[in-house]
């Protein structure tokens, strides 16, 4: 089962955010070579067990490297029009990622979603071994009701993720986008 779901050599074990149980359980999808948005959302329905909708196709700016710029002097690289020769230093890329939403969800479900939230390092960590690290992966959170917060020193405030104006009624669904942030594997 390890080695469908790329942890078979020993010092790739219990180094990801998530347990490892939690990719063993899934090693099917996982062992597939073709990683599908069908089976990411199977994944994080069957784990976090909330409502899942994933989107392609998140396009983002992507920084062209200094190597592969063209330059215009005796000697420039890339100078081919109609080849090799690029103006600017960034391109759009429109399968840069994919945009993850989740839910509705309750208040308690949000925040542990939130980047600074427990469940958010084990959904980092199914992204970044499902699609590899290379794939951006915008999280939005539909939150159910949101209650209004208290403020205390347990829950630090966060504006617009658990603490806003609320000037609409609470009957209707909140929407928080961010990013996945993974953490650095140790």
């Amino acid at each position: 089962m390890r080695a469908l779901t790329g942890l078979l050599p020993q010092p790739l074990q219990e180094r990801q955010a998530l347990p490892d149980a939690a990719l063993l359980a899934r090693s099917a999808l996982f062992a597939d070579g073709r990683r599908s948005l069908a089976g990411f959302a199977a994944i994080i329905r069957q784990h976090f067990l909330v409502p899942v909708q994933v989107s392609a196709y998140q396009g983002a700016w992507r920084d062209i490297p200094a190597a592969s710029r063209s330059r215009l002097k005796p000697g420039g690289r890339n100078l081919t029009l109609g080849s090799s020769a690029i103006a600017g230093t960034r391109v759009w890329d429109e399968h840069a990622g994919v945009r993850l939403t989740l839910g509705p969800l309750s208040s308690e479900q949000a925040d542990s979603l939130l980047p600074d939230g427990t469940a958010h390092q084990h959904l980092a960590g199914f992204a970044a071994l499902y699609f590899g690290p290379d794939l951006d992966c915008a999280l939005t959170l539909l939150v159910a009701g949101a209650k209004p917060m208290v403020m205390d020193r347990e829950q630090r405030p966060a504006l617009n993720w658990n603490l806003g104006l609320h000037r609409q009624p609470t009957s209707q669904q909140q929407r928080i986008d961010t990013y996945l942030r993974q953490a650095e594997i140790v």
